[in-house]
């Protein structure tokens, strides 16, 4: 699975770090109603203009932001907090878009 994020680097030498959210994904509202992830294909192509200098202008990043997808099929176990990991409920799958 991978996660469009920013990042900065301090003159400390410690970096920061963000995950990219978008609105939420009309397959996504039963398991989180809120933000979604960005999450990025499987295209090396696609990850090279990803992290090259390019802002959202570029038209393959805009679609991306505009219309996130799926790209991984994924298992979902729903858990009482994220700290305690509990499972409330039953494992569910998800396929990629």
């Amino acid at each position: 699975m991978l996660l469009g994020a920013v990042y900065q680097k301090f003159p400390s030498g410690k970096y920061s770090c963000a995950i990219i959210t978008r609105d939420e994904h009309y397959r996504f509202t039963l398991y989180h109603d809120k933000a979604f992830p960005l999450f990025l294909p499987y295209n090396l192509k696609f990850l090279k203009l990803w992290l090259s200098q390019v802002d959202d202008s570029n038209a393959q990043i805009a679609q991306l932001l505009s219309a996130p997808k799926i790209f991984a099929d994924l298992i979902i176990t729903p858990v009482k907090t994220f700290k305690g990991g509990v499972p409330v409920g039953p494992t569910e799958y998800l396929k990629a878009d």
